[in-house]
C-alpha cells in the first residue's frame, strides 16, 4: 500500500461517525500496516527524526513524523480519539 495512513483517517472518520467496530478494524490494521505512525501519533511530545530528501521511507519514522504533522491535530480536535486510539491498541497485545 502506497498510503497507508490513509487506514488511520478511515479509522479517525468512522470513529467521529460512531462506527466503533469499523473505526477499530480500521485502527488496528493501520498499526499493523504502519506501527511507526501509530508511535508518532499518539506521542505526547516525540523528536522529529532525520526526514530524507528524496521521499518517505515505507513505514519509517519519517513517515510517521509526517503523518503527525499533516493530522495529529484533526485527532485532537476530535474529542476522545487519541485516547480512544491509545486504548484499542494498548488492548490489542501492541
Amino acid at each position: 500500500d502506497a498510503a497507508p495512513e490513509m487506514g488511520f483517517n478511515a479509522a479517525l472518520a468512522h470513529f467521529q461517525l460512531g462506527h466503533g467496530r469499523s473505526a477499530t478494524e480500521s485502527l488496528l490494521a493501520a498499526d499493523r500496516a504502519t506501527p511507526r505512525v501509530t508511535h508518532y501519533l499518539l506521542a505526547r511530545r516525540v523528536s522529529r527524526p532525520k526526514l530524507h530528501e528524496h521521499g518517505v521511507t515505507l513505514g519509517g519514522d519519517d513517515r510517521g513524523w509526517l503523518y503527525r504533522e499533516n493530522m495529529r491535530s484533526t485527532w485532537v480536535a476530535t474529542p476522545g480519539a487519541l485516547e480512544w486510539a491509545a486504548k484499542i491498541l494498548s488492548h490489542s497485545g501492541r
